[in-house]
Order: structure tokens, then C-alpha cells, then sequence
């Protein structure tokens, strides 16, 4: 019996070991054989047949636990919406019948119901995103049941970004480019399960991330986007056409209680 299933067996028989970890259930890490069908879990690269750790996606950091992604830090932003104001590392913006207001430690987004085609947005100034992250707590979703969008982007441009929008019950992750949206990842929304959201930069790509605790994390999508990283991140809450009753967006802890590693 070779060295390397051995290795294997033991790994299997003792969990997770100090440099190998299960993400999403699926044995697939440092030592372990992989390929195009059997990729590695992020912070492990494939390399000869073998995932092997990649250090430059840690923040000095050991590997991850199971279920957890690479340790990232933080972009510069941070606001648990606790204090008297907005702060002023946000940018407001309401469009006409929307608003934005703190409620009960959250900020709260509300869309319109006469006007289509307008947001109330938090965003903030330009951040460089190179092997960082930005996460927040969803707190309440906007009105599942209608087409009202709730949406997280860190954007190139106004009109060029990359989105987790939920709306009419789907959470989607794509680009939007000239008000065009490329749906890339979907999966029906829960508010259990995608409480918290999160974007983060490796080397070029952009992934987008769900979790129930802010701590475990499940990959929804990912693309690579070819651009200088930096990044406005922005909230947002709005409708493209007539809705009635379209609730309300409440977000809190941005980069607040939701860190991977210590």
C-alpha cells in the first residue's frame, strides 16, 4: 500500500488535520489527489495531480476549519450601524419615494412603490479588494414574494459591477454592465442559510460567498474580472417596475462579527 493512501486513509479516519480541511462536506485538500473534474477548495492550489496549500491566500493565519474558506482580511470598511447618524464612510443615495434610515442598529433600505427604476443605495469610496473581502449581515430581506430587489455589488463604475441580488425569491451572483445583468450563479433564496454575503478577491477573481453565521462559508459564484481591484461596495434596495408592498432591506455588521480566523 503506497505512502500517499495512507495518508489518505488516515486523513479520512481522523477528520480534518492542521493543513487540510472539508469544505461543504467534501474531502479535497493539502496531500489529497485532484484534477479539472476534483478541483481544491479555495486556498489550495492543484499542483502534479495534488492540492497543496497556497500561503499568499492567508492572512498569517492557519488553514481553515472545516467548511471554511481562506482566511482574508477585510477591505476598509467597517460599520455596525450603531451609532446616532450614517457614518460618513458612506456615500447616500435615495432615488425618488425611497429611503434610508437607522432602525434598531441596522440600516434600513426601503424601495418605492410608484416609481420604477429606483434605488436607495449606501456605497462607499473606491477599495483595493487584492486578496480581501467585504461581508454583511442580512438582517431582513426586501419582499420575497415580488420582483423588489436587495442587492450587494462592488462596482468598477455605476453602471459596470458585480452583484448578490435576491429578487422574487431567487439570490443571484453576475455582472451588470449598462444596466444589463448576467446571471452567472442562482440558487433559490434563504433567509436562513444566505443571512450573511460576502465578495472576496484571489489573484484576479471575484467570488461571491452565503452563510447562516457569517463564519461557514458556501461558494455561490465566482468569475474572473481582469481589472485593476479596487471596488466601491455598495447596499442597495430599489424595483424596475410597480410594487406594492416592497418591503424592506436591513443590513448590518459590515466586516462586524463575521470573521473566518483570528
Amino acid at each position: 500500500m503506497g505512502a500517499h493512501l495512507l495518508a489518505l486513509m488516515a486523513f479520512l479516519l481522523l477528520g480534518c488535520a492542521a493543513n487540510a480541511c472539508t469544505v461543504n462536506g467534501n474531502y479535497s485538500a493539502e496531500g489529497f489527489a485532484c484534477d479539472e473534474q476534483q478541483p481544491c477548495p479555495v486556498g489550495f492550489d492543484c499542483l502534479a495531480g495534488v492540492c497543496s496549500a497556497m500561503p499568499s491566500s492567508f492572512d498569517g493565519g492557519d488553514a481553515p476549519d472545516a467548511g471554511e474558506l481562506a482566511c482574508l482580511p477585510f477591505v476598509e470598511l467597517s460599520d455596525t450601524f450603531d451609532g446616532p447618524d450614517i457614518d460618513a464612510q458612506w456615500i447616500q443615495a435615495v432615488g425618488n419615494g425611497t429611503s434610508l434610515e437607522l432602525m434598531s442598529g441596522a440600516v434600513v433600505l426601503t424601495p418605492g412603490t410608484v416609481n420604477p427604476t429606483r434605488f436607495a443605495r449606501l456605497r462607499s469610496e473606491k477599495l483595493n479588494f487584492a486578496d480581501r473581502r467585504v461581508a454583511l449581515e442580512v438582517v431582513q430581506m426586501v419582499n420575497t414574494a415580488t420582483a423588489a430587489i436587495g442587492e450587494l455589488r462592488v462596482a468598477i463604475t455605476a453602471s459596470d459591477y458585480f452583484v448578490i441580488r435576491q429578487s422574487a425569491g431567487v439570490l443571484q451572483f453576475g455582472r451588470v454592465e449598462l444596466e444589463s445583468l448576467d446571471v452567472l450563479a442562482a440558487v433559490p433564496y434563504d433567509a436562513v442559510a444566505h443571512r450573511w454575503l460576502q465578495f472576496r478577491e484571489i489573484d484576479g477573481e471575484l467570488f461571491g460567498d452565503t452563510s447562516s453565521d457569517g463564519q461557514t462559508w458556501t461558494q455561490l459564484g465566482s468569475v474572473a474580472h481582469n481589472e485593476i481591484p479596487e471596488f466601491r461596495v455598495t447596499i442597495a434596495a430599489g424595483t424596475e417596475e410597480r410594487i406594492d408592498e416592497p418591503g424592506s432591506l436591513h443590513i448590518d455588521n459590515v466586516n462586524s462579527g463575521s470573521s473566518l480566523c483570528e
